[in-house]
């Protein structure tokens, strides 16, 4: 599965201390629409490769932050989250 559109950020929060939620929407998907399964697969592979690859968030990580990115359909229903934590990133 491919993703056409970039998923839109919607915002972000800092939770439980060291937790940083982003949320973002994929306004090409309704989750009545997609295997929500093979949508979480394509989007999480990439965002991790992306995630370990950047220095600035890799600082976050080996400073003991937890990174969440939570994505929703286009009418607001939660699909998935992609979690990285420190010791993800090789």
């Amino acid at each position: 599965m491919q993703l056409d559109e970039m998923p839109r950020l919607d915002g972000a929060m800092v939770s439980h201390g060291s937790r940083i939620i982003y949320f973002y929407t994929l306004t090409a998907f309704d989750g009545s629409q997609v295997r929500v399964d093979e949508l979480n697969s394509a989007v999480s592979g990439g965002l991790i490769d992306r995630v370990c690859a950047s220095e600035e968030i890799r600082s976050l990580l080996e400073a003991g932050a937890g990174m969440v990115y939570r994505y929703s359909g286009r009418s607001g229903e939660f699909l998935f989250d992609v979690e990285v934590w420190p010791g993800y990133c090789p």
